[in-house]
């Protein structure tokens, strides 16, 4: 059985205001390039496409833009040494 988890932070992040600079790896990779694609994809399509295929490429961009800007706020939080967002439900 998986572990129950809860939001926990009680403040927002802190704001950013210095560059950060990491490696973007194999998954953060294939977000971006996913991300690209779809963009790219909707963006050439924007005329000429039926309405249920334009609202298909415009999900597949934003799913792809949440996957990796998540990803980018998990790297940040763990580079600034944040606490995790999430603890364990008290099971009583």
């Amino acid at each position: 059985m998986a572990k129950s988890r809860k939001y926990i932070r009680t403040e927002p992040p802190a704001l950013l205001t210095e560059p950060l600079t990491f490696t973007l790896d194999g998954y953060a990779l294939q977000q971006l390039n996913v991300y690209r694609q779809a963009r790219y994809a909707y963006l050439s399509s924007l005329e000429g496409v039926e309405p249920e295929e334009g609202g298909r490429l415009i999900m597949a961009r934003r799913q792809a833009a949440e996957a990796l800007a998540g990803y980018l706020a998990m790297n940040v939080q763990h580079q600034l040494g944040e606490p995790s967002d999430f603890g364990p439900i008290d099971v009583v």
